[in-house]
């Protein structure tokens, strides 16, 4: 596998924000996901900054991997200018199968920015990822297993939750 470099896209594109709450839309076509301050619309990803520290987000699919098929990854990488907080989101909008979709986007792009950034995957002070899912944003199980075995794989806590914290 070729190196990513996670924090220089090619295309530049990326946006911040230092604002406590702010949003995370994907509209489900080959558009980036994107940042707004303000909520537009019910299926979003709410971002919960309370730190108040500048959060940048670098759209991962459709911007960092090219369009050719075959693996997929997440939508997004949140991190703070530091790179003491880092956050992969992979977002859905639909109501059954879709945690185990989820969890394979998150674990590869998140080995792949092991293999480019070991450093910075093993200083970070937060190492985190969300499978969130604005359609279905109150889980009612536990994934505990899961979970356990994508730590001990990435080094970073996996929530199945439609908030994104980056405490």
């Amino acid at each position: 596998m070729d190196m990513i470099n996670f924090f220089l896209p090619p295309d530049g594109e990326c946006s911040s924000s230092s604002k406590s709450k702010f949003y995370l839309y994907d509209d489900g076509d080959a558009t980036p996901v994107y940042l707004k301050e303000a909520e537009i619309r019910r299926n979003c990803t709410p971002v919960l900054n309370e730190s108040g520290n500048d959060i940048i987000l670098r759209p991962v699919d459709h911007a960092l991997y090219s369009e050719s098929g075959g693996i997929v990854h997440c939508d997004a990488f949140l991190h703070d200018r530091e790179r003491s907080r880092l956050c992969f989101v992979e977002m859905k909008c639909v109501r059954a199968s879709w945690m185990a979709e989820a969890y394979e986007q998150l674990l590869q792009t998140i080995l792949d920015f092991r293999n480019s950034h070991p450093a910075v995957a093993n200083d970070a002070r937060v190492r985190r990822a969300y499978a969130a899912n604005s359609r279905h944003p109150n889980f009612q199980f536990s994934q505990a297993d899961v979970m356990r075995r994508f730590r001990c794989v990435t080094g970073f806590l996996l929530r199945f939750e439609n908030c994104v914290s980056m405490g």
